[in-house]
């Protein structure tokens, strides 16, 4: 969270009237920052090397000297690489009523929840494994259980329907990640 915070300091608009707001739900986090991405980067950019281009240059450079930030244009990939080290879902940043947003899931597939469901030992190497990776195929999920093909599309696609993981994409490009919330029942 600090690291969003930190981006919402170096990059929000301080031409505009609004605040930064940090939204808490019970299953997320969103901080919402005044103004939008600089017109050269697109959101696919912030999961890659990118350029820094702040608002607030002075304010940036300001947070670099004293190690809030580590170096410019990194902000989002280490979000990103700060959820995947603890198992959570990768953030999302969106443009939002003229606010860039950046939302970070909380976990709600605890032990407890995941009991409730009564997986097979499998479901649950699997479900570590995309844990500690952000995604999952059924290739990793066949290398990670040893079963087949075809169990393994039984299983994921048995997680899908119990609402614990969310398919992206189709065929040979396809892969899953953990759902963002809870299924309703």
């Amino acid at each position: 969270m600090a690291e969003a915070l930190i981006n919402a300091l170096a990059h929000r608009d301080y031409h505009s009237n609004a605040s930064v707001e940090v939204r808490l739900f019970a299953n997320r986090l969103e901080v919402w920052n005044p103004g939008t991405l600089p017109g050269t980067l697109t959101l696919d950019d912030l999961h890659t090397d990118h350029a820094s281009i702040p608002n607030n240059p002075l304010l940036a450079e300001s947070l670099y000297l004293a190690s809030y930030i580590e170096k410019l244009g990194s902000g989002t990939q280490a979000m990103i690489d700060l959820c995947r080290q603890a198992g959570l879902p990768e953030p999302d940043s969106e443009q939002r009523s003229g606010s860039f947003v950046v939302t970070l899931w909380r976990d709600w597939l605890t032990a407890e929840v995941l009991a409730g469901f009564q997986l097979k030992d499998r479901q649950l190497a699997g479900q570590a494994r995309l844990r500690s990776e952000g995604r999952l195929t059924s290739a990793k999920y066949q290398q990670e259980t040893g079963v087949s093909r075809q169990t393994a599309a039984r299983d994921l696609e048995e997680l899908v329907s119990k609402g614990i993981l969310e398919r992206r994409g189709k065929r040979r490009g396809a892969f899953y990640v953990m759902a963002r919330k809870m299924p309703q029942k």
